[in-house]
């Protein structure tokens, strides 16, 4: 799905539609929120918001959404601008955790500084631990990062 296009999309979109079993509902909403087509992205997360997502599962899709290859940095902007809607349909505790967990896959201090104060205006109930440790894995891998950089650069320079 991480490649794949609209036809890809559709054929996926109509398989969760159809599924018959809780297990492959969850597969297919898995694999919609892998599509990294920024406006397949879009399209997931305006389905994530609609009636035909349950709000038990409108959590998990939007936080895969965010956590798929390039999803932070064109997912996250977009559910930032609708939180309004997110707030009202993700179930308050689970699915803001999954989410608030989700934004952990940054690699950027700018990254943490944002999701911190986004969340100071916009505060999540129950998710204060989960937002504290998603803080952590970010600063710890932008610090590696910086730690590693002239290391890494050498390395491949051989090659």
């Amino acid at each position: 799905a991480r490649h794949g296009d609209q036809a890809l999309y559709d054929r996926v979109l109509s398989a969760y539609r159809h599924a018959t079993t809780p297990d492959d509902r969850q597969q297919y909403l898995n694999a919609l929120g892998a599509f990294s087509d920024p406006a397949l992205i879009r399209r997931t997360i305006d389905f994530a918001l609609s009636p035909d997502v349950r709000t038990q599962d409108a959590g998990r899709l939007l936080a895969r959404t965010v956590s798929a290859e390039g999803g932070l940095q064109r997912a996250w902007p977009i559910i930032r601008g609708r939180w309004s809607e997110v707030a009202k349909k993700v179930s308050p505790s689970f699915g803001t955790m999954y989410l608030v967990h989700a934004l952990g896959s940054g690699c950027l201090s700018a990254t943490a500084a944002e999701v911190k104060t986004f969340f100071d205006a916009h505060p999540a109930e129950g998710v204060d631990r989960t937002l504290q440790q998603s803080l952590e894995r970010i600063e710890s891998c932008a610090v590696l990062a910086r730690q590693q950089k002239a290391a890494l650069a050498a390395r491949f320079a051989d090659r």
